[in-house]
């Protein structure tokens, strides 16, 4: 047994929904970035000052999301 709902998402709510889902998708790219340039870092010069820095950059941008 289910049930249908039928939702109504106004104009504004829809705009807002697709600027946050776009900044979450920037953040996504932003960590995937930094992971990168991490695990290079780790494999070419095993520098874990550059994984300790990638996670507070990390961090801080989680933080300024809520």
């Amino acid at each position: 047994m289910s049930r249908t709902h039928d939702v109504t998402i106004s104009a504004f709510d829809l705009e807002r929904l697709e600027a946050e889902l776009e900044a979450e998708r920037s953040l996504a790219d932003r960590l995937a970035n930094e992971l990168l340039n991490t695990l290079s870092a780790w494999i070419v010069e095993r520098d874990a000052e550059q994984a300790v820095k990638a996670l507070a950059a990390w961090k801080e941008a989680r933080s300024e999301r809520r």
